[in-house]
């Protein structure tokens, strides 16, 4: 659509849609609270203004059917918070009512709304209103109003000053030409174009400052080469300072993708005839959009997964003396460059028993696995503990997908569980995919980047004390026996100086530790990623790509995939002892 009030049926969507998910939530809240059999007289008054508003801007804009299903809501919800309970089949017609206007606001920016569905809503809650003998009367629509607050007059009256359509007076239209906005809409894809661009001069500027260092060496310190390093200074810091600033202008709240799982386990709740509450906390929590955007499919996936093999049937659940009503926690906190989403349940937890007896029909030596390692045969494609197949579980997929997905976002999946407690999955996530500090190492010549967050430390080996257990290579590490990879094995670029490297890099995801065998340290560096075509193929171990400031190309670990690959050095090396030392 693409005229003059495109522009304010942007802003109206922008401003109703939050509103309309908000009164999709509160009618979730109200049809749990009436399952439980308590009034939620505290919910109807926002619920009421929340419509009221919906239905005020929808008549401003022309968009009559969004007003009428508003309006028709409204006065049903006038009607209801005089009663103490009500029936299933009320809070299902509510729940309607929210998907009809969310679905009718998605509609809006073509510039028309479809009138037939409204209708049809319309009558159908007018009569469901009769059957409650609580006929819509004048007296009650000034109730409803009565829920409209000073600001809601004030913001409308404001509104109307804006969006006045171009007949109305010039007085009534100038009145809104002295407000200001502090937002502007930008596609996205420039948004990215720009990120890319500084981090071009990020590249740029990593040369620049090994010119500079060549110079200096060539020539010797002078004035003007002075000076050139105080510019050259000045222009990282800047570029540094435009960097953060765009990777802020990215980040998103996870509230734009927690809001969908509500909705999701109510109907799952239904389906499954099972009483299911959500609790979420952390929404506020800020991550990369391209993470968001590629997050909800796992995170689907774990809610369905905790639904159908987690939560009890409500019976089982009363005879081992739970609450009647399961609960699942969804929640997000940031912790420094990185951000945990977690999903626990209150359920029956992991069956290791069935866990162990599925590996072991798919050919798995559990024997030589330990707790932990068999929890994590759950992402293992294929495996299910489910005995029944349905639309939900039991067809061996999904959990995979969850690891899949999560380790190509630069991630990791740790799953804990108690038996008959309940199990809690975390996704350790990046707080970007774009900029990431790395630690450089060098084998047989070539140079790659491991992301700093999932490198332990590193250690210098001389005489050591690797050993061969169940013919992989071991390595004693403070307590703990960790296998041992050699990143050129990994790679394909061994050579006959693979006896010899130098340094041990140890890397944890998932609760798993490896040693990698590397030949040099080189330091750490921020560096921009890059993700690499699927037609060019790479290996496994490869997450992508970034450019060092001298030019050269240089791949990206996926310390995940190294780790849940289980590739380990396997051919006999002499024992070493080795000299620890930390980053």
């Amino acid at each position: 659509m693409d005229h003059e009030f495109s522009s304010l049926i942007r802003d109206f969507v922008d401003e109703t849609t939050p509103l309309i998910e908000q009164i999709g939530k509160s009618f979730l809240e109200i049809e749990r609270l009436w399952k439980l059999k308590t009034f939620p007289k505290d919910i109807f008054p926002s619920v009421l203004s929340d419509l009221h508003t919906v239905k005020g801007n929808s008549a401003m804009m022309g968009f009559t059917p969004i007003q009428s299903v508003a309006h028709a809501m409204e006065d049903l919800c006038v009607v209801l918070q005089k009663k103490t309970f009500e029936s299933p089949d009320t809070a299902s017609l509510l729940l309607e009512g929210g998907d009809l206007l969310l679905h009718m606001i998605q509609e809006a920016p073509h510039g028309e709304v479809e009138e037939g569905p409204a209708q049809n809503y319309v009558q159908k809650i007018n009569q469901h209103t009769e059957k409650l003998n609580e006929r819509r009367k004048s007296p009650e629509r000034r109730t409803g109003q009565e829920w409209r607050t000073r600001k809601d007059r004030r913001e409308t009256k404001e509104r109307r000053n804006i969006t006045a359509p171009k007949g109305s007076s010039t007085s009534q239209r100038e009145k809104g030409f002295g407000k200001t906005n502090d937002t502007i809409r930008i596609d996205f894809q420039k948004l990215d174009t720009l990120l890319e661009t500084v981090g071009e001069g990020v590249i740029a500027h990593s040369a620049l400052v090994e010119s500079h260092r060549q110079i200096l060496n060539h020539y010797g310190n002078n004035e003007e080469i002075s000076s050139l390093e105080q510019t050259i200074l000045l222009l990282g810091k800047n570029l540094k300072d435009l960097q953060r600033t765009l990777m802020d202008a990215r980040l998103l709240p996870m509230s734009s993708i927690f809001s969908r799982f509500p909705r999701v386990v109510r109907d799952l709740s239904v389906e499954m005839k099972k009483t299911v509450s959500l609790s979420i906390t952390g929404e506020e929590t800020r991550l990369d959009k391209r993470i968001i955007d590629r997050i909800g499919e796992p995170l689907l996936h774990l809610i369905r997964n905790t639904m159908a093999h987690g939560i009890e049937e409500t019976k089982e659940r009363i005879s081992q003396g739970k609450k009647e009503e399961g609960t699942i926690s969804l929640s997000a906190q940031q912790l420094s460059d990185r951000v945990v989403v977690t999903i626990q349940d209150d359920g029956r937890g992991l069956d290791i028993k069935k866990i162990k007896k599925k590996a072991k029909e798919d050919g798995i030596d559990v024997d030589a696995l330990s707790e932990e390692e068999v929890k994590r045969l759950i992402f293992r494609s294929g495996l299910s503990t489910q005995e029944h197949v349905s639309k939900l579980a039991g067809r061996g997929v999904g959990l995979d997908v969850v690891a899949h997905i999560v380790s190509q976002l630069g991630g990791s999946v740790d799953v804990s569980s108690k038996e008959g407690e309940g199990t809690r999955f975390d996704l350790n996530l990046p707080l970007t995919v774009t900029l990431l500090r790395c630690l450089l190492v060098e084998v047989d010549t070539e140079v790659f980047a491991i992301p700093l967050s999932e490198v332990v430390e590193t250690a210098r080996t001389t005489h050591s004390q690797v050993h061969q257990l169940s013919k992989r290579n071991v390595l004693r590490w403070r307590g703990e026996v960790v296998p041992i990879s050699d990143l050129g094995d990994l790679m394909g670029t061994v050579s006959s100086n693979a006896q010899k490297r130098g340094f041990f890099v140890f890397v944890a995801t998932s609760g798993q530790k490896r040693a990698m065998r590397v030949d040099r340290v080189l330091g750490h560096q921020d560096v921009v990623a890059k993700q690499l075509d699927d037609f060019l193929g790479k290996p496994d171990v490869i997450s992508g790509g970034t450019i060092l400031g001298n030019g050269q190309v240089v791949f990206m670990l996926d310390v995940p995939r190294i780790i849940e690959q289980g590739i380990f050095e396997t051919r006999t090396v002499q024992s070493n002892s080795f000299e620890e030392k930390s980053m």
